[in-house]
């Protein structure tokens, strides 16, 4: 895939391990909101992601050959999926998830 192509998140964490996203509000990336690339062992609580119905391509929270995260107590409203788990992605829990506007929860395959 060419450079230029790739989706570029409006956050985006690789090989993070031991560590914690709270508090946050991101509203209206351009594309994906959070992406979380090759982590190990991170807890995304309480944060809040917006982005119009109509607007493609903005998932909120993306895990892509990341093990052992928790995406828990947070509000995802977005024009694509709230949560998107890809490939490689194991023992992700979501619990306590609004999810509203958008496709809900769903495996990715890229």
């Amino acid at each position: 895939m060419n450079q230029e192509n790739l989706i570029k998140p409006a956050i985006q964490f690789n090989d993070v391990k031991g560590s914690a996203l709270s508090g946050l509000k991101v509203r209206n990336s351009p594309q994906f909101h959070v992406t979380l690339t090759n982590c190990d062992s991170v807890q995304i609580v309480g944060i809040t992601i917006q982005a119009p119905e109509s607007s493609p391509n903005t998932d909120g929270i993306d895990t892509f050959q990341s093990t052992n995260i928790v995406i828990k107590d947070s509000t995802i409203g977005t024009g694509d999926d709230c949560v998107g788990i890809g490939d490689g992605s194991s023992n992700i829990n979501i619990n306590d998830i609004t999810c509203g506007p958008g496709h809900g929860i769903r495996r990715l395959t890229l």
